[in-house]
């Protein structure tokens, strides 16, 4: 399950990247609002989720104190999205 839910902020990743047209460049997203857009199952299991991601290289994540995270995906993580 970690796996599929972990596809799913990839590709919305993948979205963001491909509207910013910068694979470089780093953007904004909040735990709460990523699990009720993808509709996953809590914060908790959101937040292990991109822990996942970022432990495995496909995207780096930034702590923030006001609860955004700075995040980049790393073009290993298009691999994980289309290797599935």
């Amino acid at each position: 399950m970690i796996r599929d839910n972990a596809k799913k902020i990839v590709e919305y990743m993948l979205e963001k990247v491909l509207l910013l047209g910068d694979l470089n460049e780093d953007f904004i997203i909040r735990y709460d609002e990523l699990t009720n857009k993808l509709n996953l199952e809590s914060e908790n299991h959101c937040r292990v989720c991109c822990q996942y991601l970022d432990q495995l290289g496909y995207a780096n994540f930034i702590e923030n104190d006001n609860g955004n995270r700075s995040v980049r995906l790393t073009a290993k993580g298009i691999d994980f999205l289309e290797s599935m």
